[in-house]
């Protein structure tokens, strides 16, 4: 493990502790591109604050609701999983 590997895992477990984190921080941290929470921040979607720091901060939970990814895809998951399952299922008939 390199250090910049180690640096980066410090970085993610600061920042998966917050629990109103700068666009783009988030979006790091969730691995997605910031273009998509600064998108739901314009068209409304998403609700912003200001941080102590004077920077533009958002609630780490609501984010995660309305993009389904954190603790809220856990129940997401299993839903995912039957669907892929019936998929498979229905193509299993067209191999033979």
């Amino acid at each position: 493990m390199g250090i910049d590997e180690v640096i980066a895992e410090m970085e993610a477990d600061e920042l998966s502790d917050a629990k109103k984190l700068s666009p783009r921080d988030y979006a790091k941290l969730r691995s997605m591109y910031p273009q998509k929470v600064y998108a739901a921040l314009r068209n409304k979607r998403l609700a912003w604050g200001w941080c102590d720091c004077g920077r533009k901060v958002i609630v780490v939970d609501e984010a995660d609701k309305f993009f389904k990814v954190g603790t809220y895809a856990a129940g997401r998951q299993g839903a995912d999983e039957a669907v892929q399952e019936e998929k498979e299922a229905r193509g299993g008939d067209l191999d033979g």
